[in-house]
């Protein structure tokens, strides 16, 4: 017989084999091979030969559990001698000694084996092998991790202080275990092994993230935001099917949504109006109309916008060059200034809090930002939400309407990643290129926006 045959031990329990259980056996053994491949979950005992003492040259026994074309080893205190084994029945998995005390020890393990099969007949599917080599072998239930625990602890051994991984990232992973953890907190399941954490809690946890809970003031989040939380979890729990914790992830079944609602941008005739509108009744929002209007002729987010000083700025032989990596995904953004963001540094070279903080631009909380350019759009008539973060968006319009066509010239005008690019392989955005991209800026401001 080869090694890999085995069958349930629950099915025979022999103490001492004779030769009149031979047919029996045969009989068995035709009914076991017709009905191998419905067992999913068996056990088989066996002298370990590889592992023999040196010294004795005693073979100790291994039991070992299949389960979904996995396995678990356990090693047991029993050790048989050279001739013991000269009697071991790798039909019945015993050894024919009658009164063997070995055979009584295994019988023992076979018996809690089944005992776990028959109690936890309909949830098989949710354990490992590792998970029930555990439980048989009196490891209770209570030491396996439960799902909140394992997060946290991938989060603090793979997240936190990795280098690989932008803040950005590492803020979402957070964010998903703040979430995952409150879920948890509310119905009941921050004690639930991570074994226990099946397909139909993950779909829950889905709808708890898009729907609103008035006792946190929790809103729902958008489609495409509540994806990149489940695919946050996904991998932390393919992680624990790669370490044989769990064995089906589930949250593999939760459909991606990948795309975003359009985003709002500003037209050229609203950004026009804006950077004209008289405030001199209100001068206290000239620093924040010049904010926005930096952001909408260079694309910086507000966190950019907010750092930049003089060492991250210098001027080559063409310009005033910037080369910073963006705080929020650590990608290099690169340009020359155009004009008009060059007259609004020189409005507040002078300016006693930029000296202070050793900043090129005045800085203000983006609540505080947002609030003032709300009236700001209301002294210009439009009604879209005005934030900072639009300007952003308005200056992708800018570079098209501006005729800057190129992606890799986009890309690292608003420093996003050209990892995906196959013309980044073959083609480099030169000092050149970014400098005629400066003059198709300016001349765009200059003929469509500031041009009456």
């Amino acid at each position: 017989m080869s090694e890999g045959f085995y069958f349930p031990l629950n099915l025979i329990k022999i103490d001492y084999l004779t030769e009149n259980a031979a047919p029996v056996l045969h009989q068995f053994l035709f009914l076991h091979q017709k009905f191998e491949n419905m067992a999913k979950t068996t056990l088989k005992l066996f002298p370990n030969q590889l592992k023999a003492c040196k010294k004795t040259g005693k073979i100790p026994i291994y039991a070992r559990i299949y389960h979904h074309g996995k396995k678990a080893d356990k090693r047991l205190i029993q050790s048989i001698t050279p001739d013991e084994l000269t009697h071991w029945n790798e039909v019945v998995q015993r050894i024919n000694i009658s009164g063997h005390k070995v055979n009584k020890i295994l019988n023992k393990v076979a018996d809690s084996f089944d005992d776990f099969i028959t109690t936890n007949s309909f949830e098989l599917s949710t354990f490992s092998a590792d998970y029930i080599r555990d439980i048989i072998f009196n490891h209770s239930k209570k030491t396996e991790t439960t799902a909140v625990g394992y997060i946290k602890d991938y989060l603090d051994n793979y997240i936190i202080n990795s280098r690989d991984l932008t803040e950005g990232t590492k803020k979402n992973y957070k964010t998903a275990y703040n979430h995952c953890k409150r879920f948890c907190e509310i119905n009941n399941l921050l004690t639930l092994p991570i074994s226990k954490f099946d397909v139909l809690i993950a779909n829950k946890f889905h709808q708890y993230l898009l729907n609103e809970y008035e006792i946190d003031c929790k809103r729902a989040m958008l489609k495409v935001t509540a994806t990149g939380r489940i695919k946050q979890l996904r991998t932390i729990f393919n992680k624990a099917i790669d370490e044989n914790i769990i064995i089906k992830n589930p949250f593999k079944s939760i459909k991606n949504t990948n795309f975003s609602k359009p985003r709002i941008r500003l037209n050229i005739a609203q950004i026009k109006t804006i950077f004209k509108i008289d405030l001199t009744d209100m001068p206290v929002l000239e620093i924040y109309r010049d904010l926005f209007i930096f952001s909408v002729v260079t694309g910086l987010s507000y966190s950019d916008v907010m750092s930049l000083s003089k060492d991250k700025v210098f001027i080559n032989k063409l310009d005033l060059f910037l080369s910073i990596l963006r705080t929020k995904t650590l990608q290099v953004t690169e340009m020359y200034f155009p004009k008009i963001a060059l007259e609004i540094f020189k409005k507040y070279r002078d300016n006693k809090e930029c000296k202070i903080k050793g900043t090129l631009l005045p800085k203000r909380s983006n609540q505080k930002i947002n609030i003032h350019l709300k009236i700001i759009a209301l002294k210009c008539e439009i009604t879209t939400n005005v934030t900072f973060h639009l300007a952003r968006y308005s200056f992708r319009s800018v570079l098209k309407e501006a005729g800057i066509v190129e992606t890799l010239e986009r890309k690292t005008l608003m420093g996003h990643s050209t990892r995906n690019d196959i013309d980044a392989v073959y083609h480099n955005v030169t000092a050149e290129h970014l400098l005629e991209a400066k003059r198709k800026i300016d001349n765009f401001i200059d003929n469509q926006i500031l041009n009456d």
